[in-house]
């Protein structure tokens, strides 16, 4: 695709997946590395969803067609094999490729490197070979030791850590007015807009809303999670419990909360910007060394898997900072120190410079 030494780049190609069951995680994060790249380069999409018309609607809402044009959508049936077909007959030889999704294994990296394609990949595991040219990981957990058996491509440069975290701008902007918490009078909930396995029921379930007292917990959930009516139902007659549905606004929402009650995936690292102290609990097996590294930094505390995380932990975690609030202002200053908003210009400027 392209010859060695040269140092031309014109398009910036996306290669996610989003949708119901996965969520918008890797679709946010990709915008806000393409919100930089935009000016200088062609941007496009190639998502694999399961549900186009749910994703189309998220990019209206957002008015992301109106920068970015160029939308290819494949289903969950396209094999892999095509959807490599596609790639390639898709980019150019002066095209960086982005990969952002979970099926991109050895034999997956390995077609792309023998087309002569240059690519930037996402990785939430660190458990796999990794043959690109750049390798981001912002999770707190992910070093250079843990990453320097698994990449395999000398010449990689490797994004790793928490300066590197992709952050859309607006948390950049509101970063502005966060101040360290010492009190708490409103707990933020949520696990993302997509399936929560449960989360959000088991955590109304767990909680003890006597000792919670006079403080308020929001519930941000989407339309698309499918225990939206159970959870209407369980939370209508509880008094601090306030759902909010298909929310616009949650960097304003985590700027007045005090502490929340999440999954370490994207929510995590916006809720670290706004410096928001954190509850963790794991959805899916990928966020464990987000969970585990946010514990580390003392920005959060992991509370293990929804299927098995304990209500007396939850509960005593929530009073334990109730009643410390050193503790609490101690988190939030953590939390504002590790993600500083900056890492999707820090990411463009080092690839400009090497491509």
């Amino acid at each position: 695709m392209y010859n060695e030494g040269e140092n031309m780049l014109s398009e910036v190609v996306f290669r996610l997946d989003a949708g119901k069951k996965v969520g918008l995680g890797h679709l946010s994060r990709c915008i806000s590395l393409a919100d930089e790249f935009v000016s200088d380069y062609d941007i496009r999409f190639i998502i694999r969803t399961d549900d186009q018309n749910f994703i189309q609607s998220v990019v209206e809402n957002k008015g992301l067609s109106g920068v970015y044009r160029n939308f290819l959508f494949i289903d969950d049936y396209t094999s892999i094999k095509e959807e490599l077909d596609t790639i390639i007959n898709e980019i150019s030889e002066d095209s960086l490729l982005i990969i952002d999704h979970y099926l991109a294994d050895k034999e997956y990296q390995l077609y792309l490197r023998d087309h002569n394609v240059r690519w930037l990949q996402f990785d939430s595991h660190a458990k796999n070979e990794l043959y690109g040219d750049f390798v981001l990981h912002a999770s707190p957990g992910a070093t250079s030791e843990l990453y320097q058996p698994l990449i395999k491509n000398d010449n990689a440069t490797a994004f790793l850590g928490t300066k590197y975290v992709m952050i859309n701008e607006i948390f950049s902007k509101m970063r502005e007015l966060a101040k360290p918490r010492q009190s708490i009078k409103n707990i933020f909930m949520s696990f993302g807009g997509g399936d929560d396995q449960g989360a959000i029921l088991k955590c109304i379930h767990f909680l003890d809303y006597k000792t919670l007292g006079n403080v308020k917990l929001k519930i941000f959930t989407s339309d698309k999670n499918p225990s939206l009516q159970e959870i209407s139902k369980e939370v209508k007659n509880i008094e601090q419990v306030e759902l909010i549905v298909n929310c616009n606004e949650i960097a304003n929402e985590m700027l007045i909360s005090d502490l929340a009650i999440l999954s370490p995936g994207t929510l995590s690292y916006e809720a670290a910007c706004m410096g928001l102290p954190m509850l963790i609990i794991t959805t899916a097996d990928n966020q464990y060394i987000n969970a585990n590294g946010w514990d580390k930094l003392k920005c959060g505390i992991n509370l293990g898997h929804v299927n098995n995380f304990n209500k007396n932990d939850l509960n005593t975690e929530i009073q334990n900072l109730i009643n410390n609030p050193n503790i609490l202002n101690d988190m939030s200053l953590n939390c504002l120190e590790s993600v500083d908003g900056k890492g999707p210009k820090r990411v463009t400027k080092i690839i400009k410079s090497k491509l």
